[in-house]
């Protein structure tokens, strides 16, 4: 190591307070600024007024800033002293004042003082080094910097793992950045050790006033400068990821959270939220609770909001958007965690459609004005339909079902408007109404068709013991006259078609049936019969008798023959077997085209059933 020293000052031996008090000094002839020199002839200290008076100099062209040195043989001046073994210096070393000042030591060096030791502070903007390029340096006690530190290196604080504290000033922080070594926790921001062994890392800031106008972020994770991905396949990039804390509990966690935001701010003028995402795709791979007193409000949603593994909503929940779609791929459940909980779908004036089947276990209740069921048909299980359900005394007047057609009521079924003991019935065919009068507890019962013409007037008793009477009466089978206890007597009919009739005679088999008293038999011929082997017509017999119900002359459709053909008295009367019809061909036999209608009118009786 070299250094360039202008003064070096003796300490002289413990107990002198001076050195006239040396008992091997000479200073007897010391003048101003005289020195003390060792003479080793004598073993004794000297005074000497001048450098040259030492003897073993080689003082050779003494240049300004001169060093002496003892080079082993004699004292030289050098511009460059070296200090092969070290060199120690006791008291104050000042004034180094050169353009390189190099201080070396191959083995151990050692700047010592009682006050301070100052290495460049001769001129501003003068490079210190200290130490080689792979050398450590330590610094025993505190370190202070007060310009700029650049640190090109690696820098490691407190490898020896010492319980110290690690703090960064700013210009109103004293506590800008604190790692707290006995909590093993930094903090941010805060101006005073608010650190903890349970929150091992905290942000917070001073109070400040914000810029107008500008948005302010007390924490912001930056995206300004893009991350290219390889190529490949990269399976998660984020600008931030939050771990699962992985906690281990022996005791209960009340509420385990890997983030935690504690509220709202309550100071926005429009908006104040816990959590923003301004924009893209929230996913939530879990289950979304929301909890608490406060309403989840999601305003003006433009996509679908997708929660794969259900969302489960215990709080109120207001969706406000311009369209909402929920959707699942099994089921989907509202309100079904409690009963009697109210739910409502879509305003007043709003309409909701139910795309497909819709069931409803419980009661349903319209209150609305108008019930409009659109469906080709209409199934409904109940037994009893109650309308006017609920009115007050003598409201049921106009009551009933309505039919339309072209927009415009075209038939009803209905309680009369203006007399409640009535029932008005219109067809949507036809413009009259058919009031049907109850003023007492009777029963209808119509076994078979009742044919009542519209102008056709039943104004009379028609009960089994009444006799009333009518200009006529037209039924459609069997007349039924019921007589005492039961016994009737029949009026009926049989009738039987013959088709492709062909040869001399056709016959229809047992067609007046046994015990029928006959009152006559009728033909018609429904399909014209061929004449190409002469036939012109046909005779009405029983087998015996080839004419006993008379004959017809003609062979188109439509000819008929009457009751009044028959021309003996055995055509009719009582019949006490079955007996056949037999049609005989007229001046030919049939051909195999046509068909005839035959019919019997006969009258049987039953006997009494008491």
């Amino acid at each position: 190591m070299v250094t360039k020293v202008s003064v070096v000052g003796i300490q002289g031996p413990a107990g002198a307070s001076s050195f006239d008090g040396m008992t091997d000094v000479n200073t007897s002839d010391k003048i101003n600024e005289s020195f003390i020199r060792w003479n080793s002839s004598t073993s004794k200290w000297e005074s000497g007024n001048t450098i040259d008076e030492l003897p073993g100099l080689a003082i050779t062209s003494i240049a300004n800033n001169d060093f002496l040195q003892y080079n082993g043989t004699a004292w030289i001046n050098t511009p460059t002293p070296t200090f092969g073994s070290g060199i120690t210096i006791i008291g104050t070393l000042t004034n180094i004042d050169t353009t390189t000042v190099d201080i070396d030591a191959l083995g151990v060096m050692q700047l010592d003082a009682a006050t301070s030791i100052d290495i460049g502070v001769g001129s501003s903007n003068v490079p210190v080094g200290i130490g080689a390029t792979i050398s450590e340096t330590t610094v025993n006690d505190n370190f202070t910097v007060t310009g700029t530190t650049d640190l090109d290196g690696g820098v490691t604080v407190n490898e020896a793992c010492n319980d110290v504290d690690f703090r960064i000033e700013s210009a109103d922080n004293a506590y800008m950045a604190y790692l707290d070594g006995a909590k093993n926790a930094m903090l941010f921001g805060s101006n005073t050790d608010t650190s903890s062994i349970d929150t091992p890392f905290l942000i917070d800031y001073l109070a400040r006033t914000a810029t107008t106008t500008v948005n302010f972020d007390r924490f912001k994770v930056g995206g300004t400068n893009a991350i290219t991905i390889p190529s490949g396949t990269t399976t998660l990039a984020t600008g931030a990821h939050f771990a699962e804390p992985n906690f281990t509990a022996t005791g209960t966690i009340t509420s385990a959270v890997t983030v935690y935001i504690a509220g709202a701010p309550s100071e926005g003028g429009t908006n104040n939220y816990a959590l923003w995402v301004d924009a893209g795709l929230t996913k939530l791979d879990g289950n979304l609770t929301v909890d608490g007193t406060s309403a989840l409000v999601i305003t003006n949603i433009t996509g679908l909001l997708t929660p794969s593994a259900g969302m489960t909503l215990s709080g109120a929940v207001d969706v406000n958007a311009t369209t909402l779609a929920l959707d699942g791929s099994s089921s989907m459940s509202f309100g079904i965690a409690s009963s009697g909980i109210a739910i409502s779908i879509g305003h007043t004036t709003s309409e909701v459609t139910v795309n497909d089947n819709l069931t409803i276990t419980g009661d349903l209740t319209v209150n609305g004005t108008t019930t409009t069921v659109n469906t080709t048909n209409l199934l409904v299980t109940d037994k009893l339909i109650t309308l006017n359900d609920g009115g007050g005394s003598s409201s049921a007047a106009g009551s009933g079902i309505e039919f339309e057609e072209s927009s415009s009521v075209a038939g009803y079924i209905k309680v009369g408007a203006a007399d409640r003991g009535v029932f008005e019935l219109k067809t949507p065919e036809n413009a009259g109404v058919f009031t049907i009068d109850i003023n007492a507890t009777e029963t209808l019962t119509i076994a078979g068709s009742l044919n009542v013409e519209a102008d056709s007037n039943i104004n009379q008793d028609v009960t089994t013991d009444a006799t009333p009477t009518f200009a006529g009466i037209t039924t459609t089978g069997t007349h039924s006259e019921v007589q005492t206890n039961g016994a009737t007597i029949n009026t009926k009919s049989a009738m039987s078609e013959l088709t492709s009739v062909s040869g001399a005679t056709v016959t229809a088999s047992s067609l007046i049936p046994a015990g029928a008293n006959v009152i006559g038999v009728t033909t018609r011929i429904t399909t014209s019969l061929g004449t190409g082997n002469g036939t012109a017509g046909y005779a009405i017999g029983d087998g015996v008798d080839a004419d006993v119900w008379g004959s017809i002359s003609g062979t188109s459709s439509g000819t008929t023959s009457t009751h009044a053909d028959y021309t003996t008295n055995s055509a009719l009367g009582v019949f006490t077997s079955a007996n056949n019809i037999v049609l005989t061909a007229v001046g030919g036999n049939f051909n195999g085209t046509g068909a005839i209608r035959i019919v019997v009118f006969y009258q049987d009786v039953t006997a009494p059933t008491g």
